[in-house]
């Protein structure tokens, strides 16, 4: 997997911040390559709403169906 840099908002990725910055690699202390955006508050708010779907349908599964899930997407 290739890091882009941006969010991950529902099933696409955005990069709209203006303000970036470059992580670093914990072990070795290396930078890693590329800039990572910051989120806008637009971004933060769509992702809450997606958050919020997502946690209505949940709620009503059952133990074992959100254990599948769980299982499936790892």
């Amino acid at each position: 997997m290739e890091l882009e840099g941006g969010q991950l908002i529902g099933q696409r990725t955005s990069r709209k911040g203006k303000e970036s910055f470059q992580g670093v690699n914990p072990a070795t202390g290396e930078a890693l390559p590329g800039m990572f955006f910051h989120a806008t508050r637009g971004e933060l708010k769509r992702a809450a709403t997606l958050a919020d779907e997502a946690y209505e349908q949940l709620a009503t599964k059952t133990p074992e169906q959100k254990a599948a899930f769980l299982d499936k997407i790892a």
